[in-house]
């Protein structure tokens, strides 16, 4: 079994092309979209199907291929879910409740022996004996999306979401 590197779920700078969700900090009146920034944060798509779920309670047109914006009492109300999510993940003391969390916040699905699972908990069986070193890093990039979009409403600006 190959050893779980978190690069193969996360990227957080220097992507210029891909099945990434990027976050950017914007003016909130900025209204020019400029992908593939170099100070965007960057998530593969099946690590940010975990996070999407927060996006969606916070933002009512949340597009999930497009672009979105969160300012103001969407920006405070995602940091919020952001928290929670991290709560979630540090009450996690084995296997099978980390997969039950992931499962529960994941909604990308693929269809594996005729069962529904979410892709990031069926590409992550494989490292099964690995999952403490995978919970880690969850957290780090958790808390990582919680610093960024605290530092965009620190800075009076807007947190743009470019979606898949």
């Amino acid at each position: 079994m190959k050893d779980f590197d978190i690069h193969d779920i996360v990227t957080e700078s220097g992507v210029k092309g891909g099945a990434y969700v990027e976050f950017q900090i914007v003016d909130k009146g900025d209204r020019y979209i400029h992908h593939w920034q170099s100070n965007s944060i960057f998530l593969k798509e099946a690590l940010f199907s975990l996070f999407a779920t927060c996006l969606y309670n916070c933002h009512p047109n949340f597009n999930y291929y497009g672009s979105t914006k969160f300012e103001g009492e969407q920006l405070t109300e995602l940091i919020d879910q952001f928290k929670a999510l991290k709560m979630q993940f540090q009450e996690i003391n084995n296997f099978d409740s980390f997969c039950q969390i992931v499962e529960k916040n994941s909604f990308i699905t693929v269809d594996n022996d005729d069962l529904r699972l979410p892709y990031l908990l069926y590409r992550l069986k494989e490292y099964e004996i690995k999952w403490e070193g995978i919970l880690t890093s969850l957290i780090k990039v958790n808390q990582n999306l919680i610093n960024f979009s605290e530092t965009a409403y620190q800075k009076g600006k807007a947190l743009l979401v470019l979606g898949v």
